[in-house]
């Protein structure tokens, strides 16, 4: 006997568990799908609010070297008008979605921290935010690090020495009539090319860049250069003393002159207006030897002189807490001419005539406790010092290039 199966289609059950099986595959499939495609919406947003976060950093970094007084302490956003970036509200919004925000905190005189913080909305109970945070000096200010204890000559190379510095434009005094302050092409350090000159009508003696401007201290007193174009310096003020101006440092809005009077050897002058540059000070320096060099950080001042022929010292180390009004903390008994002296982070260098030691480095962390750390026996007196990227280069008697002088590793 022949049995034959059934050839009768799927039953009704059949059908309903096949629907079933087929609805859960493809609802896994669209939700995997949804979840691809959130997960590429959120990866893509958070690589543009990284992006925003480091958009925000070096727009304060271009503020910081631009002026580093343009870092106010509070929150703010960001704006960028003709390539130039101000702060501007308490947040900015980019796309409709993210939002910055750009949190500046003190340090300390010369130091803040940013934090830049972007914000947007995801899908989903995520709440993204991308952030960082960075230190930023100021860079007008030097700082060093390392082991200045055990300093070593590296190299030797030709740089500008006393000189002052803004962007890719060097500027140096000279005694050469009629050409007194020279401006160069410095963007190649070691093969700087002259560019342009300025007459003061007297020789030039010392240099420093502050804030957009030059500050030139001159055998007929002071003189102020706006150099918001560097390479074309313009002045704008000047002022002149009994004597001649030997040495120049700044502090915000208050400019130290060191001279030869042997009753005011210091002058302090106010230049909150650069036009009309006013003296409101003098501090008078024991013994009767000329101020060679001066040097200003943070809320010190530090400043040196010629051999001093009785006991007194020949460096000189003020509290500037009141910028106007320097207040003596502590001097030291060199014994020789300290004809530079650079103060850097928590260093002193000192460019001097000691011909076992003329190239000394102190540490002014505490300056009522300044005590040398270190020394280099140079070829010759030392008599300039320009320290660069915490590197001292130190110009030598009688010889062309610089001795390149490092901390130790």
């Amino acid at each position: 006997m022949v049995f034959w199966k059934s050839q009768q289609g799927m039953s009704v059950l059949e059908v309903l568990v096949s629907v079933a099986i087929i609805g859960l595959i493809g609802g896994a499939v669209f939700t995997l799908l949804g979840s691809s495609v959130i997960e590429q919406s959120y990866a893509q947003q958070s690589r543009t609010g990284s992006r925003l976060v480091r958009e925000g950093l070096e727009a304060i970094r271009q503020m910081r070297d631009a002026n580093f007084t343009s870092l106010e302490i509070g929150t703010h956003g960001l704006s960028l008008t003709s390539n130039s970036w101000t702060f501007s509200g308490t947040s900015d919004i980019t796309a409709d979605v993210f939002e910055r925000t750009v949190e500046i905190s003190s340090i300390d005189a010369d130091q803040v921290e940013a934090t830049v913080t972007v914000s947007w909305t995801a899908r989903g109970s995520r709440a993204p935010i991308a952030s960082a945070s960075t230190r930023f000096s100021n860079w007008r200010t030097l700082e060093a690090w390392g082991d200045w204890a055990n300093p070593s000559i590296t190299d030797s190379v030709y740089r500008l020495s006393n000189a002052a510095f803004e962007d890719e434009s060097a500027y140096t005094p000279e005694t050469n009539i009629n050409r007194e302050l020279r401006i160069w092409n410095n963007s190649d350090p070691e093969a700087p090319i002259p560019h342009d000159v300025r007459d003061l009508d007297s020789d030039g003696n010392d240099v420093v860049v502050s804030d957009g401007y030059l500050y030139v201290a001159a055998v007929n007193g002071l003189h102020i250069f706006e150099i918001s174009t560097p390479n074309t310096p313009t002045e704008v003020g000047s002022l002149s003393f009994s004597t001649d101006a030997q040495a120049v440092a700044v502090r915000d809005q208050i400019v130290y002159i060191g001279t030869p009077d042997d009753d005011e050897e210091l002058h302090i002058v106010d230049v909150s207006d650069k036009t009309n540059p006013v003296e409101i000070g003098t501090y008078n320096l024991p013994g009767t030897s000329d101020i060679l060099a001066i040097s200003a950080r943070s809320s010190s001042l530090f400043v040196s002189t010629y051999e001093n022929a009785d006991t007194n010292p020949e460096l000189y180390l003020f509290s500037i807490s009141d910028l106007t009004s320097p207040t003596l903390l502590n001097s030291i008994d060199m014994g020789v001419n300290v004809y530079d002296v650079v103060a850097a982070g928590n260093y002193l260098f000192l460019a001097t005539a000691n011909t076992a030691q003329e190239f000394q480095v102190y540490t002014v962390s505490d300056p009522l406790s300044a005590a040398q750390i270190s020394s280099i026996d140079l070829l010759n007196t030392a008599t300039n010092i320009l320290f660069q990227n915490n590197t001292a280069y130190v110009t030598v008697e009688s010889q062309l290039n610089l001795d390149v002088i490092e901390p130790g590793s």
